[in-house]
């Protein structure tokens, strides 16, 4: 986004905790099982052993077990580690991991929520290991 309009990512995320938080604190987690991506999500988790999935609120699609999850609302991060999940708290502009360290990343319906879409992608290209 840029002009005049566009937000920065302080307003960005401000605006999203605002929403996300009271929702997840009153939402039930929604097992990945029960979307019907999950044939093909299983097929591509069983070959990625070391995966992602970038703000999932309560709706994750990849398996809960042995997967990390990133989200900004830490409603949703406790819920998804009471299931199993691995969990950090932090936001797609800035993953903490090194370089190259996830076989499978899943970001879905959160582009739209950061002023810098570019540099969001480029940080999930740089925790993609090769081939993932």
């Amino acid at each position: 986004m840029n002009g005049p309009s566009a937000r920065s990512d302080a307003e960005m995320l401000e605006i999203n905790l605002g929403f996300y938080e009271s929702l997840w604190r009153d939402a039930q987690l929604v097992r990945p099982q029960r979307f019907n991506t999950w044939p093909l999500i299983e097929a591509l988790a069983r070959k990625a052993p070391r995966r992602l999935e970038v703000a999932p609120g309560l709706r994750p699609r990849l398996p809960l077990e042995q997967t990390e999850f990133l989200d900004i609302s830490q409603a949703a991060l406790a819920k998804l580690a009471a299931a199993g999940a691995r969990t950090s708290l932090g936001q797609i502009s800035a993953l903490p991991w090194p370089d190259q360290n996830f076989d499978l990343l899943c970001a879905l319906d959160i582009i739209e929520h950061v002023d810098d879409d570019e540099g969001a992608l480029a940080e999930l290209a740089r925790v993609a290991a090769d081939g993932a």
